[in-house]
């Protein structure tokens, strides 16, 4: 299985139904999610099984994303297997283009339409990273006047986040979302 997928209830009364509501889930559902600790569990397995090495974990709003997974990780194994840090699509692609300015440009190169599903957004977030890969490909190959270049296969996850790639990220619920399929 190339993607992961959970949903986890709730862990406290607290909500924004704002929030809410781009999920496409209702509070009544959201209460009937899975227990956050065997998804979480469920999640480091299946990190572990494709992972090579640590996963890094690479989202659209790094700094959002990684609250959710970092506590949850932290709260149900007493451990992150993303370690400490993370990476923000945009940041990657600005300096891929030595332009801070055009850090959010990157998004014009998803395929799969950015819907706030987590699979659809993982996809879509992977699909302009591997179009970023084939840039550095490209500009190696230029700059040494290579034929190939062998490249190490980007990880990222962004949860709701590509060697494994997944994206991970739980914006709208407080609750588990996922990964690249």
């Amino acid at each position: 299985e190339t993607s992961f997928y959970g949903k986890t209830r709730p862990i406290s009364n607290r909500f924004v139904p704002e929030a809410l509501a781009v999920s496409g889930f209702s509070r009544e559902q959201h209460l009937g999610f899975d227990d956050p600790k065997s998804v979480m569990e469920s999640f480091a397995a299946w990190l572990d099984h494709h992972a090579k090495g640590r996963p890094v974990f690479v989202s659209d709003n790094v700094a959002f994303d990684w609250q959710f997974i970092n506590y949850y990780f932290h709260l149900y194994l007493g451990r992150n297997p993303f370690g400490f840090s993370g990476r923000r699509i945009g940041d990657l692609y600005a300096g891929l283009v030595k332009d801070a300015s055009k850090a959010t440009d990157w998004k014009k190169y998803r395929v799969t339409k950015h819907t706030h599903s987590p699979v659809d957004d993982a996809r879509g977030n992977a699909e302009s990273e591997g179009r970023h890969q084939d840039h550095r490909d490209g500009a190696a190959r230029r700059a040494e006047g290579l034929e190939h270049v062998e490249a190490p296969g980007a990880r990222h996850l962004d949860v709701r986040d590509h060697g494994v790639e997944a994206v991970v990220g739980p914006r709208e619920l407080d609750g588990l979302r996922p990964v690249r399929g």
